[in-house]
């Protein structure tokens, strides 16, 4: 293994296998720099099979920002050539129009879904800050790839794609130190966690410990909706094995190589990870996602009277379909044109992952995108801001209604169920102000320090924006 360390101002090579790669200066100011060590091994001439960063000052870079794990994955034939580490660090050491400009245009030109991700995924570690101003002032473009539809297909070669994991990996060898592992994690003030077992990811099934993809893509919706500090947020994936023979037969497979555990043994593995959990952060906003129907219904029973949690499969996704009063046609399997072709037009129609809109009887019809992303932000900060012991199920019905009412008949009648994405913080702002209000009123929660009776001018305060006076808003 070969090691490297870059500084600012620092010109350095490495080699790629054979092959060597340059890596161009890093402009950057000395006190954001730091130093940032890159462990690179090659696995032969046209591969690049882990990168893993030893140690990143990443307040440096960005306030606060969350850290990164150690844990790598290998390198795959994702790219077409070996990764090339200039193109992760060409301008990004530069804050300001110019290279936000640059960033969005590298990832408007680059053309495959999941090289999308992984460009994504490589701002955010390098230039944090052009990333989360990105992630906040062009969420409705870049929410395809950070998540649905694309996140599915991350998902499923987790294992093989050239990147690092941001998340935390509790696994049944971690039984009897689980708190210990949460004190160990770098950032402490987490607040909002989201958590996976990987037996149900999207609609592809058991994916075992790939499933951290899915927790890694829910979470920055957080930050992206509703303004929740990225530094405060934490992706958990819990391995607890797996059924699927492909991923168990793959070399490159990084979970455990066992059945998953059930009955009692799982059970009393959830219990140590909740308890652990409310010992280290006992204010903290868990969100359970993508558990099996075996366990996500129980779970959400056994631990929403006790704890300040919610099933987003569940809960966020009754929420949403209420919201947009489409439960039949959410249940059906057909695509916004062919209903609109059935109904002549006269369809309303939502999904979960985005549509084209059409031209139909000489009128353009958007269809909704009838996104938990509207809903479970909102609520989950919410339930921060004031503390809230429980997320009962009432709470999501505030959600729902005040949602319903932000959008106009005559949008409704264009095919706007919701509100447009892009003014998400917005919509946030508005739904985060009902539930807190309720959850004050309910006694589920209390009002923040300095309240001063205004909710939807105390959520505001409490959105999280990217600590840089360099970064301002591009018409681009």
């Amino acid at each position: 293994m070969q090691s490297l360390c870059l500084k600012a101002n620092s010109h350095v090579g490495v080699n790629v296998g054979k092959r060597p790669v340059a890596v161009p200066s890093i402009s950057c100011k000395p006190q954001q720099a730091r130093r940032l060590s890159i462990a690179v091994e090659s696995m032969g001439q046209h591969s690049l099979s882990s990168v893993s960063v030893a140690s990143l000052d990443s307040a440096s870079l960005l306030q606060d920002s969350p850290p990164t794990s150690p844990r790598t994955n290998d390198g795959s034939s994702i790219y077409n050539k070996a990764l090339d580490l200039s193109s992760i660090f060409d301008g990004y050491g530069k804050i300001g129009n110019t290279v936000t400009y640059h960033a969005l245009r590298r990832f408007r030109s680059t053309r495959k879904p999941i090289q999308k991700y992984l460009f994504l995924r490589d701002l955010q570690l390098f230039n944090p800050r052009v990333y989360f101003h990105l992630l906040m002032t062009r969420t409705e473009e870049l929410l395809p790839y950070i998540y649905t539809p694309t996140v599915g297909e991350a998902c499923e070669t987790y294992h093989e794609l050239p990147m690092l994991t941001q998340g935390l990996y509790i696994s049944l060898r971690d039984r009897g130190n689980i708190f210990r592992k949460f004190k160990a994690w770098k950032q402490q003030d987490v607040r909002v966690a989201v958590v996976t077992d990987g037996e149900r990811i999207l609609g592809l099934g058991d994916l075992g410990a790939n499933g951290m993809g899915i927790s890694e893509g829910k979470i920055q919706l957080y930050t992206a909706a509703a303004g929740v500090n990225p530094a405060h947020c934490l992706p958990i994936c819990l391995d607890v094995g797996t059924n699927n023979a492909a991923l168990l037969a793959d070399p490159r497979y990084k979970g455990l190589r066992q059945p998953r555990v059930v009955g009692e043994e799982y059970d009393e593995f959830i219990e140590e990870f909740m308890a652990a959990l409310r010992d280290w952060q006992p204010h903290l906003l868990l969100q359970f996602e993508d558990f099996g129907n075996n366990n996500a219904f129980r779970l959400l029973e056994r631990y929403q009277p006790r704890a300040c949690t919610f099933n987003d499969d569940i809960q966020g996704t009754a929420c949403i379909t209420l919201a947009g009063i489409l439960s039949a046609l959410r249940a059906s399997e057909c695509s916004f044109e062919q209903a609109a072709q059935w109904s002549r037009g006269s369809v309303l129609f939502a999904s979960g992952s985005p549509f084209q809109p059409l031209c139909i009887n000489g009128e353009e019809c958007h269809p909704a995108q009838a996104n938990n992303a509207y809903v479970f932000p909102a609520v989950g900060h919410a339930a921060v801001v004031t503390r809230a012991k429980t997320i009962p199920n009432d709470v999501f019905l505030v959600a729902a209604d005040t949602l319903a009412g932000m959008t106009s008949l005559q949008e409704v009648r264009r095919g706007f169920l919701f509100p447009s994405f892009s003014r998400i913080r917005e919509v946030s702002v508005k739904l985060m102000a009902a539930v807190a209000a309720h959850m004050v009123a309910s006694g589920l929660g209390s009002q923040p320090e300095g309240f001063n009776g205004d909710w939807e001018a105390c959520c505001e305060a409490a959105m999280w924006d990217v600590p840089c006076g360099e970064l301002v808003a591009s018409h681009y």
